[in-house]
């Protein structure tokens, strides 16, 4: 686990983990540059050459750890002065439930389970993983070109559009502009 328990290691950070904490402290020096070295070109790894020893007080300060329960504070600084969007856009990937057909407008929801956390960069915060819903309203016309691949269990749906949080609800719902599948996609590109 990471040192917040936040998540799990991946392969690469276990491999770098290991080495960083297993590696004898003079072979470490020669695969790792000091922080203050960092963008500066390193010296050959030959046996013998040591890497320029970090000068005292010289080293950059450590950024704190951003956690999760720090965006409120953030949040409260930021108060009324926040910034404008001018294009948002969310994309689902996966299978429909039931689907409700209104004629113009179909109906369907998709639920992310919480139980996969997305790789994020470094520096963001991690957040608790939880059940989200999502209501997806689908234009009949665009519902006509992707209702075989709905249908299809080895297909999956490809959702792009608006987000607004939806209270009633309790779910974010989501007004397509874009449909499409897997399946469709990859057919498209061995066509063209």
């Amino acid at each position: 686990m990471l040192p917040d328990q936040s998540r799990r290691r991946t392969a690469g950070g276990i491999f770098f983990y290991l080495i960083r904490t297993k590696t004898p402290k003079q072979l470490r020096g020669r695969i790792f540059l000091a922080p203050q070295n960092q963008g500066k070109s390193a010296q050959p790894l030959m046996p013998g050459v040591s890497p320029t020893q970090p000068k005292s007080g010289n080293s950059a300060p450590v950024q704190p750890v951003f956690t999760w329960e720090d965006r409120i504070a953030a949040l409260e600084e930021i108060g009324a002065e926040k910034g404008r969007a001018s294009t948002v856009k969310i994309t689902l990937i996966g299978q429909p439930g039931k689907v409700i057909d209104r004629g113009a407008c179909v109906v369907l929801s998709m639920q992310d389970t919480g139980e996969k956390t997305p790789a994020l960069p470094k520096g963001v915060p991690v957040p608790p993983r939880q059940v989200t819903t999502y209501t997806v309203y689908i234009g009949a016309k665009q519902w006509k070109n992707v209702v075989a691949a709905a249908n299809d269990p080895e297909d999956t749906l490809i959702v792009e559009g608006f987000p607004q949080t939806d209270s009633k609800t309790a779910s974010i719902a989501v007004f397509a502009s874009n449909v499409t599948s897997k399946k469709l996609q990859r057919a498209k590109r061995e066509a063209g």
